[in-house]
């Protein structure tokens, strides 16, 4: 089985060399901790929120730039593998290049971003 790792607005991402995925719970502005006891009072309005960093390396110009326009939109639906393809609708938090080589002139890219669920 061949697996594709990330899709964004249906445009299949060059595969990851890394990636970190998370299930966060969302709390309410009411959640507090005491200040005497140290109890926690949780209200929590939303569970298993998925938040997904990706990193890259070795990327051509056109890799790159693949991925830094995908994630152009305020908000994109991505497909991605955890152990089930998950399609959901996220933003992009910004992004890191840094051009690691240059072989023969041409460029080589490390790219990295975080993705958070709406």
């Amino acid at each position: 089985m061949s697996i594709t790792y990330l899709t964004i607005d249906g445009v299949t991402m060059p595969a990851p060399v890394s990636v970190s995925i998370a299930q966060n719970d969302l709390d309410s502005e009411n959640t507090t901790r005491s200040e005497g006891s140290g109890i926690m009072v949780r209200e929590r309005i939303r569970q298993g929120v998925y938040q997904c960093d990706y990193s890259w390396s070795n990327l051509t110009d056109t890799e790159l730039s693949t991925i830094v326009n995908a994630i152009v939109p305020e908000s994109v639906q991505v497909q991605f593998w955890f152990g089930k393809y998950v399609t959901t609708t996220m933003y992009a938090a910004g992004g890191s290049a840094e051009m690691t080589s240059a072989p023969n002139g041409e460029p080589r890219w490390s790219y990295s971003c975080t993705f958070t669920e709406f």
